[in-house]
């Protein structure tokens, strides 16, 4: 993401929290693992309902939503730092061809943050991030909403998608204004 904010516009007390949080999970994980990986820092990003996110083949650098994270410390502190801690951790230890939310990844999230491995958030986005334009599209058993980039790669023959139910490809149906 191309919107990481700059340390001075990040409120000190935000700044500490998610450290001392990252530095525990990393503690936690690495003494339970046998396996060290250093602090690197945080990171922090706005326009986004993303809640976090690790590149581990880059560093061990945490990004962090600011808007989400000032509104929901709590669930930042139990469930998505360790969420993304655990990945830096199974990038290490895990098969390269494993996926980003793998057995290892789910494995580290229950056993050692003892956390229900959820691939996503369920945090109230209302107000944060920026309006993306969805466009209404269908399969054998229900209606979609596709963000504006999966919507081109599909107009552009690029890319198909299909539902994680019925296993269809979705087809177009309208905007959705």
């Amino acid at each position: 993401m191309s919107n990481i904010l700059s340390p001075q516009l990040v409120p000190r007390h935000i700044k500490d929290f998610a450290e001392e949080n990252v530095k525990r999970a990393l503690f936690i994980g690495g003494s339970m693992l046998n396996v060290t990986l250093p602090f690197e820092g945080v990171r922090f990003f706005t326009k986004s309902k993303t809640a976090g996110y690790v590149i581990p083949s880059q560093n061990n650098l945490v990004y962090l939503n600011l808007e989400l994270l000032k509104k929901n410390l709590d669930h930042f502190q139990k469930d998505t730092i360790p969420h993304e801690v655990a990945h830096l951790f199974a990038f290490k230890i895990a098969s390269k061809d494993e996926g980003h939310h793998g057995i290892t990844w789910k494995s580290i999230m229950r056993n050692i943050y003892g956390v229900e491995p959820n691939r996503c958030h369920a945090m109230n986005t209302d107000g944060v991030g920026k309006k993306v334009k969805k466009y209404k599209y269908i399969c054998n058993c229900s209606k979609h909403l596709v963000g504006s980039v999966r919507h081109k790669k599909i107009q552009e023959g690029k890319s198909s998608y299909r539902c994680r139910s019925c296993r269809k490809t979705l087809t177009f149906l309208c905007d959705n204004e």
